[in-house]
């Protein structure tokens, strides 16, 4: 069960490859005109960034190609699309769109439009928190462990848990393993091919809060071997199968169509898992 749930995870992820890393002084939180009243926000991890829109949320893969223009990063989307960034002497980032009659392969110019980001740190705009505050701290503990779920699953699974275990106690808890499964919503659904719309997440999000204690719940009945209100990562090591598809809270019509909802939500991670590490 920990190696299922891991690659649940990691499922989580668009496509991510090894040695092509977004630059570590761009790695972070970023926000235009500012962090105080952000429009657009961008965070960058390891391998993949989170932009955050007023009206639209997505999640996209990041490769960086070896031949880089000059002063620039070229940073690839996972459909291939570049974006260029560089850091600023004053500390924030530029970004420098593509003209739409110019060709993939072009540097950026004088006359291209750009854009200014003010470094947020690794913090969340206090707007955005309620929304995106769960995802981008699970985001990052994602990113963290990235490289060695490539090459160590068990050691992958054993960070994995850690990042959920959030009280660090070493147990999961009802609050743990729901927020858990609100994230892989609201992840499964930015992750599809075209961004998702802040208001289909606000839905997401909703229809998670209680049906994320039910699955909660039932897990910690399954596998709480001690009966001390929580599981341990040595309770949920046992192999009990595909754990989404076996679950049927004991509710009304209405719970159990919002529980199918969220299944429905999370079937996208198997199909991204099949491209994970390529």
């Amino acid at each position: 069960m920990k190696l299922k749930l891991a690659s649940c995870l990691l499922a989580l992820l668009p496509a991510a490859t090894l040695g092509q890393e977004v630059p570590k002084e761009m790695a972070g939180i970023w926000a235009t005109p500012n962090c105080s009243s952000p429009q657009d926000t961008l965070a960058f991890y390891k391998s993949f960034y989170l932009w955050i829109g007023e009206q639209e949320t997505a999640l996209t893969g990041l490769t960086k190609p070896q031949a880089q223009p000059q002063g620039w990063t070229r940073l690839e989307d996972s459909d291939g699309y570049p974006n260029f960034f560089t850091v600023l002497p004053d500390g924030r980032l530029r970004e420098a769109f593509l003209p739409d009659n110019a060709d993939s392969g072009s540097t950026p110019a004088d006359d291209w439009q750009t854009t200014d980001y003010e470094s947020c740190g690794n913090t969340l705009p206090r707007s955005q928190v309620l929304l995106h505050g769960e995802p981008v701290a699970l985001l990052q503990v994602l990113s963290n462990a990235q490289s060695i779920c490539q090459t160590n699953r068990q050691a992958c699974a054993s960070e994995l848990f850690a990042g959920i275990d959030v009280s660090g106690d070493g147990n999961l808890s009802t609050a743990e393993i729901a927020r858990l499964f609100r994230v892989a919503g609201y992840l499964a659904t930015v992750s599809e091919d075209t961004p998702a719309s802040n208001d289909e997440l606000v839905g997401v999000v909703a229809a998670a809060l209680p049906v994320g204690p039910l699955i909660a719940s039932a897990i910690i009945n399954s596998f709480d071997y001690d009966d001390n209100g929580v599981v341990s990562l040595a309770e949920l090591s046992q192999d009990r199968g595909t754990l989404i598809d076996q679950l049927e809270p004991e509710t009304g019509d209405e719970l159990n169509s919002r529980f199918n909802q969220m299944k429905e939500a999370l079937k996208p991670l198997g199909r991204l898992l099949e491209n994970f590490g390529q």
